[in-house]
């Protein structure tokens, strides 16, 4: 006989170690692409490699680690658009006098 907190007797239902069903975390694989092709593709590509981890680790279950690699790849893409809107106000003016 199990017993809950408040001593209540446990029913087989509310004893089961069954896991409960979570949804797979985002692999932020989208944004990962479109800031390696419009912004900056060094850490863009390494957006994409997290955001591959994190879709094989949520196929396999894992989703403790696929958050982790989401997460990596998130904070990765934010780095990137951030390094892409510098390059940007640095080499602009460069541009647009060989340009005009």
């Amino acid at each position: 006989m199990r017993f809950g907190r408040r001593g209540a007797e446990l029913s087989g239902a509310e004893t089961s170690h069954e896991p409960a069903l979570l949804a797979p975390p985002s692999s932020n694989m989208v944004p990962s692409v479109l800031v390696t092709v419009f912004c900056c593709a060094p850490v863009g590509l390494f957006a994409i490699l997290f955001a591959a981890f994190s879709l094989s680790a949520a196929g396999a279950g894992d989703y403790e680690d696929a958050a982790r690699f989401s997460g990596l790849a998130g904070s990765l893409c934010w780095w990137a658009l951030a390094l892409g809107f510098v390059q940007a106000l640095v080499l602009g003016p460069f541009l647009l006098e060989m340009l005009g």
